[in-house]
C-alpha cells in the first residue's frame, strides 16, 4: 500500500491535463445533470484517490451532510465487519436469535436457524417478496428489535433474496450488544475518525412519523424508540465523506498503511451471493469490468471501479418522485473518458 495517495484535511485535484480529458467534458457533465437530474445534489469522482471532478447544485456545497438513505447499510456492513476482525462478534454463521435472549417469542424454526450471514446478504426469511418490505410497520412499531425478530422466520424460504430494513436493524442490535456502543458512536471512534470523515453528531429524534424517518434533514445518524442506531438508512454524510469511504474500500481496508477494514472482509462483502447482492453492497458488471456500490433512495450512491482505480459518489435529495437513472449518467457520460 506504498506510495498511494490518501486526501489530508485538502484533496489534491487533477487538472483535465493529467487526465487526458477535455475540458468538453466537464461542461457536458455539467449540463447533463442541470438538465436532467434535478434532486442531484453532488457529485464527485475520484481517480487513484484524487478528486477529478467535483461539483455541487441546487445551493449545496463541500460542509453539506446528505440524507444518503439505504448508502447507510453498506457502512453498517463495514461496522459488521471490524466487530468480527476484532472477535466481538464471533462468525457470520452466529444464530440471529441468539444475541436476543430476553425477548419471548413464538415458537419458530426457521427464525432459530437464520444466521447473521442471512441478514447481511438480504436472504432471510420473511412474508414479503423481494422488494416489497413493509417499511412503515417497523418505524411505527414500539421496539423495532422485537417486531424484526418476530417477522423473522415467518417466510419459509431461506435463501431468497428478500430486501429487509428489520434485517438491517437486527445487525445494528447485534452490534451494540456486542461492543457496547450504538452504530454512530463506533462508527465515529473506529470508521470515520481514523480516515478523516467529519464525526456524525448525536441528535434527538424529531418525530417518529413515516415521513420524519424517511426523508429526514436531521444531520445525524438517526435512533430507534430505544435509542439504537437505525441500520438500513438515516446517515447522514458529507459527499466527500461519501468518497473517502469508496476509497477505504477500493484500497481493501487500508488507509495510510493502518488496516481499517480487514481485506478478506472487503473481499467476503463484495461477492456476489445471489440477486447481484453481497454483505450489505450491491454488485453490478459494467460489460467486463466488475463494480460494487452502495445504493440509496433518490439516487444516492458510492460507485467503486477497483480495476479503474475510479470512486463515484453522487449525494441526492431522498424523493418520492422519479429520478434520471444514474446508471445512464455514469454509463454514457462519465466512464468513457476514464476507462479509455
Amino acid at each position: 500500500m506504498k506510495n498511494l495517495y490518501y486526501p489530508t484535511e485538502s484533496w489534491d485535484i487533477l487538472s483535465p491535463f493529467k487526465l487526458n480529458l477535455k475540458e468538453s467534458f466537464f461542461k457536458n457533465l455539467d449540463k447533463e445533470i442541470t438538465t436532467n437530474y434535478e434532486n442531484l445534489n453532488g457529485i464527485i469522482i475520484l481517480k487513484e484517490g484524487h478528486i477529478a471532478y467535483e461539483n455541487y447544485y441546487n445551493s449545496k456545497g463541500i460542509d453539506d451532510r446528505f440524507n444518503v438513505a439505504s448508502v447507510t447499510k453498506s457502512v453498517l456492513s463495514a461496522l459488521i465487519g471490524i466487530a468480527l476482525d476484532r472477535g466481538s462478534i464471533n462468525s457470520v454463521k452466529d444464530k440471529v436469535i441468539d444475541y436476543f435472549p430476553e425477548f419471548e417469542l413464538s415458537k419458530n424454526k426457521v427464525r432459530d436457524k437464520v444466521t447473521i450471514e442471512r441478514l447481511l446478504t438480504m436472504s432471510a426469511p420473511y412474508s414479503h417478496k423481494n422488494m416489497n418490505q413493509n417499511l412503515g410497520k417497523l418505524i411505527h412499531s414500539e421496539n423495532w428489535i422485537k417486531y424484526s425478530l418476530e417477522i423473522l422466520g415467518l417466510g419459509s424460504n431461506e435463501g431468497e433474496f428478500k430486501y429487509s430494513d428489520a434485517s438491517a436493524h437486527l445487525l445494528s442490535g447485534i452490534l451494540t450488544r456486542t461492543i457496547g456502543l450504538t452504530a454512530r458512536e463506533f462508527a465515529n471512534e473506529n470508521l470515520f475518525l481514523p480516515i478523516g470523515m467529519n464525526e456524525i453528531p448525536y441528535e434527538k429524534v424529531e418525530s417518529f412519523k413515516l415521513k420524519n424517518m424517511l426523508y429526514t434533514q436531521q444531520k445525524t445518524w438517526l435512533e430507534d424508540k430505544q435509542g439504537l442506531t437505525v441500520g438500513g438508512w438515516g446517515l447522514t454524510l458529507t459527499l466527500r465523506d461519501m468518497a473517502k469511504f469508496g476509497l477505504l474500500y477500493l484500497r481493501k481496508g487500508y488507509w495510510k498503511g493502518e488496516s481499517i477494514i480487514s481485506e478478506n472482509w472487503i473481499e467476503e462483502s463484495t461477492k456476489d451471493y445471489g440477486n447481484h447482492y453481497g454483505y450489505l453492497w450491491w454488485l453490478r458488471d459494467l460489460g467486463n469490468i466488475s463494480t460494487y456500490y452502495a445504493m440509496g433512495t433518490g439516487g444516492n450512491m458510492i460507485l467503486c471501479i477497483p480495476s479503474a482505480n475510479l470512486v463515484i459518489a453522487i449525494a441526492s435529495e431522498v424523493t418520492r418522485h422519479p429520478i434520471g437513472n444514474r446508471w445512464s449518467l455514469i454509463e454514457n457520460f462519465i466512464l468513457p473518458h476514464f476507462l479509455q
